[in-house]
């Protein structure tokens, strides 16, 4: 049998998925938390006067966690790379 943990990472935009059902678990919930936080920042940022911004907080929230749960690390890499947050 092959110890999955010693299995080596796949390469940046590939899907990383989780090793064991707590990985995943944690995945989700702090791609939750990340979506749901950096949405409603932006929603009372510039979007509070929409009528339906407000719904953008909950489905980034699940976006977020399906995306991290599915990529892991590579999204956060990837994140980081990108261009549009070349000012962080």
């Amino acid at each position: 049998m092959v110890d999955p943990s010693g299995a080596p990472d796949p390469p940046p935009g590939f899907p990383n998925p989780p090793r064991d059902r707590l990985e995943f678990w944690v995945r989700v919930i702090f791609g939750a938390l990340f979506g749901v936080a950096f949405s409603g920042l932006l929603w009372l940022r510039y979007f509070y006067e929409v009528e339906f911004g407000w719904l953008m907080v909950p489905i980034s929230g699940v976006i977020c966690a399906l995306a991290l749960a599915r990529y892991g690390d590579n999204l956060w890499i990837s994140l980081r790379d990108s261009k549009w947050l070349r000012w962080w």
